[in-house]
C-alpha cells in the first residue's frame, strides 16, 4: 500500500487472503480464474496484453489492473490516477 498525503492511492495485492468487493458475492482475490471477475459484473474486463486485464468499474474512472497467469489471478493492482 502506498499513501500520499494520508490517502490511500496504490494498493499491489498478491496473496489470495485478501477479497476486493467481498460484498459482492464473495468478490474475487489472487488466485481465483479470471473468468470469476466477468461474472461479478462489476464493470468493464478488458484484455490489454496477454496475461494483463483492466477492470474499469462503473462507478470510477480508475481502472484495477490485473495480472494472470494461465488465466489465475496473480497480482491486483491500483493506483489512482487523479
Amino acid at each position: 500500500m502506498m499513501f500520499t498525503d494520508g490517502v490511500l492511492t496504490t494498493i499491489s495485492l498478491a496473496d489470495n487472503r485478501f477479497s476486493l468487493f467481498k460484498l459482492k458475492e464473495g468478490g474475487f482475490k489472487v488466485a481465483n480464474y479470471i473468468n470469476r471477475v466477468a461474472t461479478l459484473n462489476l464493470g468493464e474486463l478488458v484484455l490489454r496484453k496477454e496475461g494483463e486485464y483492466w477492470l474499469r468499474l462503473t462507478h470510477m474512472d480508475d481502472a484495477i489492473r490485473i495480472l494472470t497467469k494461465n488465466n489465475l489471478i496473480t497480482r491486483i493492482i491500483y493506483v489512482e490516477t487523479n
